[in-house]
């Protein structure tokens, strides 16, 4: 809480400042004692609402499917009495930290959805699920806001970002390249990297290629030395094949390991909310100090 607040406070400090010389704070408003956030972003059918789902251990909450379902975000939450809020009235059911999400403008805010469910997991963490992402011109056509914007304002104020892909789209779309590339550029320390719906592969040989594909459009994006770790997993929720064609253990390890992280990203709040402020500031000042030479 003492760090939160004093947080806060300092960058109510110098919220002048970044005004006067055109800086943007990535976390300028942090809910104190408040939840941490985990985006599940990825190619549309790779797994993100199914995920959600399995996390939450009741009745689905996300709709699911083969195409595209939703265009817009939706924030789950922890509370009673259950019900949706959509729209514009949506921002006003969320923490402090996302009212930056107005500055996206009413056409991203009419697809903004927040879900209110009583499931234990949302006690620890807010979950928020993102549209499917899609080739670039045919999305550029479908698509009446900013969605890259949106990707990295969500990806800002999270603690955990969740990147899925699916075995037939490792990489390939091209809105996937651009988020990767450009909107989380410098947060690779939060992100996971997730090859889902591994129970799907006839072969050794045919998750080989995939895996190796993935890595391959993965070292063409990220601004790393080295490839990431990529969390091969699947969800046990399957109803399309009786029974996996390949060894699973190892799936089922991944999955373990990437709920685990979902459940302790409260540990990791303090850290990020450190990481927001050393960013900001040090950028912050390198802006001053440009424009003032300029000048």
């Amino acid at each position: 809480r003492s760090l939160e607040a004093r947080s806060n406070r300092l960058y109510e400090r110098f919220r002048p400042v970044a005004a006067r010389f055109g800086y943007r704070f990535s976390r300028p408003a942090i809910t104190v004692s408040g939840r941490p956030n985990v985006v599940f972003l990825g190619n549309h059918s790779s797994g993100k609402s199914t995920f959600i789902n399995h996390l939450l251990e009741g009745a689905p909450v996300q709709d699911t499917g083969v195409a595209p379902t939703d265009d817009g975000f939706t924030v789950l939450l922890y509370g009673t009495p259950e019900c949706d809020v959509y729209g514009p009235a949506a921002l006003s059911r969320l923490p402090a930290e996302f009212a930056g999400l107005a500055a996206l403008g009413t056409t991203f805010l009419q697809r903004l959805r927040v879900r209110i469910r009583s499931c234990e997991v949302l006690r620890r963490v807010n979950l928020i699920d993102s549209p499917g992402m899609v080739d670039s011109a045919r999305g550029a056509a479908r698509r009446d806001y900013d969605f890259l914007a949106a990707v990295r304002h969500v990806s800002e104020i999270s603690d955990l970002v969740l990147f899925l892909f699916d075995p037939d789209k490792p990489g390939t779309t091209g809105e996937t390249v651009e988020a990767l590339s450009h909107c989380l550029a410098g947060m690779e320390f939060k992100l996971r990297i997730l090859l889902n719906k591994c129970d799907t592969f006839d072969s050794m040989y045919d998750f080989a290629r995939a895996y190796g594909a993935l890595c391959w459009n993965l070292a063409q994006v990220l601004r790393t030395k080295d490839l990431p770790t990529v969390y091969t997993t699947y969800l046990p929720v399957r109803e399309a094949r009786a029974e996996a064609r390949v060894e699973v253990a190892d799936f089922d390890r991944h999955r373990g390991s990437v709920t685990a992280q979902i459940q302790q990203a409260t540990q990791r709040r303090a850290d990020n909310v450190l990481a927001a402020i050393q960013g900001d500031f040090a950028r912050l000042a390198m802006q001053v100090a440009m424009i003032a030479a300029v000048r």
